[in-house]
């Protein structure tokens, strides 16, 4: 089932929130039942955006997110967003690869990185854009057999939308979104054809 969550904030609560407590995350590390696991989550977001000169315009992002956690406990990560007009033609795409400690391997066209962390039973990565964050929350049933994702933006407390750059670099706001179509696996090995 998605959850979609409209939060407006201030920007100092906006950080707290999103950020969670370093020192919690860290002490937990992946859950032993996650090892040689991976991951997988997709979602489409319908925007509607304005570029800096005022122009409206809608789009759809199509997101898929891989995740893998090795023997040793270690993330690793791709995401890939497609971007389609109205008449449903790719305008934009774009991906990034991300190391255990987060720094980038490879990104083609992608601005910002995300941090991810586990916290009990839900492994949580947090986007900060210029204005604004999105949060993918992914929670795991007790035996880590199943997991469901919801993914909530926020905006800091004031602000008329979330402000970032486009696929194509530009900047733009987005004035409002609605997620459809999430959706969260798990299997063993790894996704991305790697030894554990």
């Amino acid at each position: 089932m998605t959850r979609i969550v409209a939060v407006t904030m201030c920007a100092g609560l906006l950080s707290a929130l999103l950020l969670g407590m370093p020192s919690i995350a860290i002490a937990g590390g992946a859950p032993v039942k996650l090892y040689n696991k991976s991951i997988t989550v997709h979602w489409s977001e319908d925007r509607s955006q304005k570029q800096t000169d005022g122009t409206a315009f809608s789009r759809v992002t199509h997101v898929d997110l891989g995740i893998y956690i090795s023997n040793a406990g270690r993330l690793f990560r791709q995401l890939g967003r497609t971007v389609t007009n109205s008449r449903g033609k790719v305008v934009a795409s774009g991906g990034t690869s991300a190391a255990p400690d987060g720094s980038i391997i490879q990104a083609n066209k992608n601005k910002y990185s995300s941090t991810f962390q586990f916290i009990g039973r839900s492994l949580t990565g947090t986007t900060m854009y210029e204005s604004g964050a999105r949060r993918i929350t992914i929670t795991f049933d007790d035996g880590f057999r199943s997991c469901n994702v919801s993914i909530s933006h926020g905006k800091e407390d004031g602000a008329p939308g979330l402000v970032m750059h486009s696929v194509s670099g530009r900047f733009y706001m987005l004035t409002s979104i609605s997620i459809s179509g999430a959706s969260c696996s798990l299997q063993d090995g790894n996704i991305f054809g790697g030894a554990g």
